[in-house]
């Protein structure tokens, strides 16, 4: 994980990988950084070749970044009619207030700021970075587990191939020396054998 902080607000990002034969990102960023998205592949792929690779950034602006905020008057004018109408149709008592008609969505809305890419990269840069860091130091961290868990595994299949190995030239014979018993056994008391079945 990593985050910066700016004159731009905070972006953090988020980085979990699988191993995989080739490199495969798929990503979340914000709509309004998708300018940003070729140049986030890129960069990532700087510091991972290979593998399945799961990216989240997200960017919280700060309190003077929030764009206008808009009123749909229209809507707010259908909403409190039909609000009206309800009223009326079961002679309801209650008085209809603001907070009735603001309730409903997209009444108010925040129209999105447009983010200027150079302004912003460096920022996303950084936190892609430690992010990045971060994530290759836990692959490397969970590769030397693997890498100790094999040996171990190793160590004891060369073990059983040591016992196993004197036991190879007699089990040749003494699996011949079962089957030749089981025939005598099934074929006890029979006269007639057709040889080429048998």
């Amino acid at each position: 994980k990593g985050v910066s902080k700016g004159k731009v607000g905070s972006f953090t990002v988020e980085i979990r990988t699988v191993n995989h034969k080739y490199f495969d990102l798929s990503s979340r960023i914000p709509n309004s950084l998708n300018q940003l998205e070729d140049k986030i592949k890129n960069y990532i792929h700087l510091f991972i070749k290979r593998g399945k690779v799961n990216l989240s950034l997200s960017h919280h602006k700060g309190d003077k970044d929030f764009g206008a905020v808009k009123i749909d008057y229209e809507r707010m004018k259908r909403y409190y009619m039909l609000l009206k109408k309800i009223k009326n149709k079961f002679k309801l008592k209650d008085d209809l207030s603001l907070s009735h008609v603001l309730s409903f969505p997209d009444v108010i809305s925040q129209e999105e700021m447009e983010c200027d890419a150079s302004l912003i990269w460096p920022w996303v840069e950084k936190a892609l970075k430690k992010a990045v860091f971060d994530c290759n130091k836990m692959r490397e961290r969970e590769g030397r587990a693997i890498y100790s868990d094999l040996i171990k595994r190793v160590d004891k299949i060369f073990g059983a191939i040591d016992k196993i190995e004197p036991m190879a030239s007699e089990i040749v014979s003494s699996y011949k020396k079962k089957l030749d018993s089981r025939i005598r056994q099934v074929l006890k008391g029979t006269e007639s054998i057709d040889r080429p079945r048998l």
